[in-house]
């Protein structure tokens, strides 16, 4: 599975209903898997985004009121509309939320204008990539926006990869930090089995 599909319970344990209890068919299961039971002024961050196993299926919500009742509701659940902006957010959120890298890989003078139009519709991709309700106009419009936001960008010709093994003992602990000019610490662009991974400028002293 690609990412992980979240979703919020940002209504149903209000005056009305005391616990939920939230299940998930995956589509073309005969079967649905608990995902968790919320209880109102119990369960800590009830409302943070819940984990679901796939990206498309079935949502069942168990609602319990303080009275004892009990109601069901079902919602077919269909993300996959949503995966271009999915694998956007995640790629340019490397860029928006990593000024210091940004700075290396690109050139423009009015950078910083340009990263933050792009962490705000980021947000926004946020806020509907975590939504239920169908909306692809919307989702649609954000690739759109966020595909042009992306081309302002204006690559620094002079810009290298270099790639850091760190070899030593199984047990050993090291903490590698490469500075940049002015003592900036810059973050590796990623880190895997002791390779860290920069974007540097050719001439910038680190």
């Amino acid at each position: 599975m690609g990412r992980a599909n979240k979703v919020s319970l940002r209504s149903p344990l209000t005056r009305d209903w005391y616990e939920v209890k939230v299940s998930f068919k995956k589509d073309g299961e005969e079967e649905a898997k608990e995902i968790g039971t919320y209880t109102r002024g119990v369960t800590p961050n009830y409302h943070s985004p819940l984990t679901l196993p796939a990206n498309k299926g079935e949502i069942s919500l168990e609602l319990k009121d303080y009275r004892g009742n009990v109601s069901e509701v079902k919602i077919k659940y269909d993300e996959a509309y949503k995966e271009e902006l999915i694998k956007l957010k995640a790629e340019y959120s490397k860029i928006a939320y990593n000024r210091a890298n940004a700075r290396i890989l690109y050139d423009n003078e009015d950078l910083d204008n340009i990263l933050d139009e792009l962490k705000d519709k980021l947000t926004q991709s946020e806020l509907v990539i975590n939504t239920l309700k169908r909306n692809e106009e919307k989702v649609t419009s954000l690739v759109k926006e966020l595909k042009d936001i992306y081309a302002k960008l204006h690559k620094n010709e002079k810009v290298v990869n270099y790639n850091f093994k760190l070899i030593m003992d199984e047990y050993a602990y090291i903490n590698f930090v490469l500075k940049v000019e002015k003592g900036t610490v810059l973050a590796p662009s990623s880190k895997e089995n002791q390779t860290y991974s920069y974007t540097l400028e050719k001439g910038k002293e680190v």
